[in-house]
């Protein structure tokens, strides 16, 4: 029967690679360690690996890394418990940071700053950069061009944040709902782009159950699109109808807080934009409330 494994996710960049393989061929020589191979991926302009390793190596392993001066993330309380122990035992260690990424507000525009400030999902500098007066035509232009690119590598950053250190939820939640009403983008018609947002913060909500309550917030946000309000008020409904008593709280929150003369104003007007399923179950959740509100 193999082993529970326990995953560890680390913060990282192309040069230190080779240090995390040659920690991990050096642990795979104990005949007992179970081991997958590292998976990549990417945070904006860092590098994420990860690998699983069986339990009872696994806080060993974490030893040995952070002993190497490799950034280990601490992506939950079992992780953590263990970093504090290694603090006191080795101090804590400055992890080499990377350049910061230069702004709108201190660098001169440039087709340079422009690609820079895209690739690192800088889409709020690249709109001052679209109102600025006294620069060229060309780099201004460059930047509104540059938009959606940026736009997205914001929403992908903030996403996978949430999902590689649970302590980035409420950040990263924030982000992409402030993107989501950000009516300066309107004017560049990103609106698909900022629903996806909307979107992609209540999937955060959904995967994480002590966040469900944020989906009866973002249901009553009017500075949100339509679609956004009824589709979290959806998802949250989704989720508890399954199990009522194993979520009192929410349900008791959801009473005292959901603005249902809103929500049925939303309904009005985005109802097209739900499928069949949705619309269901939005009215599940209004006659729950309806029913219950007192």
């Amino acid at each position: 029967m193999a082993a529970k494994q326990e995953k560890i996710i680390i913060k990282t960049s192309a040069v230190e690679i080779e240090k995390i393989k040659a920690v991990m061929e050096k642990m795979a020589l104990i005949p007992s360690v179970e081991m997958s191979a590292l998976s990549y991926s990417h945070l904006g302009s860092d590098t994420i690996v990860s690998f699983d390793i069986d339990e009872g190596h696994f806080s060993i392993m974490i030893e040995k890394l952070y002993s190497a001066g490799i950034n280990v993330l601490p992506t939950n309380d079992k992780v953590i418990q263990i970093l504090e122990i290694l603090y006191g035992k080795y101090g804590r260690k400055n992890f080499a940071k990377a350049a910061p990424v230069p702004s709108a507000s201190n660098s001169v525009p440039s087709f340079e700053l422009i690609d820079e400030l895209k690739n690192n999902g800088k889409y709020e500098d690249l709109l001052k950069i679209t109102k600025m007066v006294s620069i060229e035509t060309g780099v201004k232009e460059e930047a509104r061009k540059a938009l959606p690119d940026t736009v997205k590598k914001y929403i992908d950053q903030n996403y996978s944040a949430a999902f590689v250190n649970k302590y980035a939820i409420q950040t990263s939640m924030a982000n992409l709902l402030k993107l989501c009403a950000d009516m300066n983008l309107k004017t560049y018609n990103l609106q698909a782009m900022q629903k996806h947002a909307g979107i992609s913060a209540i999937a955060i909500c959904e995967n994480y159950t002590d966040q469900i309550d944020e989906l009866i917030k973002i249901s009553n946000n009017n500075q949100l699109p339509n679609v956004i309000n009824l589709k979290a008020a959806v998802k949250f409904w989704e989720i508890v109808s399954k199990d009522l008593e194993k979520f009192p709280g929410d349900l008791a929150l959801a009473l005292k807080l959901t603005n249902l003369r809103f929500l049925e104003n939303a309904y009005d007007i985005a109802h097209t934009e739900l499928n069949d399923k949705e619309k269901e179950l939005y009215a599940g959740f209004r006659d729950f409330i309806r029913s219950n509100k007192k």
